[in-house]
């Protein structure tokens, strides 16, 4: 989830990135939603839909909040971050990047493209262990050699 105040080449960038990201692990319910917040909900709405025609967004999100000033009250956003990016599975916080005006760059892109990999492996790993294996009945129980040989 990203909640911006600034539409730019940067903000482009980021957003491709993670759209390409969502298209490639729909089947793990990978997801984004990009908030535009700022003073004006009209003016927003218009840049939200031109951002997103410009820019080919299709497995996005974009949407501006009903508390658009500053996005919802309980992500607590900052006034003075112009970009926050709040990666999450389930209702945990995994990863968030706050960045003020000047701070995306494509190294800092990077760093969020690579955590978005962190938690899809971080996924997998925990699917792994939920499947039944290595001597585990379907339940989860350990079989016991001793009780099926008597």
């Amino acid at each position: 989830m990203i909640f911006t105040r600034k539409i730019d080449d940067g903000l482009a960038s980021l957003v491709k990135k993670l759209d390409t990201v969502v298209a490639d692990n729909q089947d793990k319910n990978m997801a984004a939603l990009v908030n535009f917040v700022g003073e004006d909900a009209d003016a927003l709405q218009e840049a939200a839909a031109e951002f997103g025609k410009k820019h080919e967004i299709a497995n996005t999100a974009l949407i501006v909040p009903k508390e658009h000033a500053n996005g919802p009250e309980r992500y607590g956003i900052p006034a003075e971050t112009s970009l926050a990016v709040i990666l999450y599975r389930g209702k945990t916080v995994k990863v968030l990047h706050t960045l003020t005006d000047g701070q995306l760059d494509e190294d800092r892109i990077a760093s969020i493209v690579a955590d978005t990999d962190k938690i899809l492996a971080e996924e997998e790993e925990t699917e792994k262990e939920k499947k039944p294996g290595n001597g585990e009945k379907k339940n989860g129980e350990k079989k016991d050699k001793e009780a099926e040989k008597g």
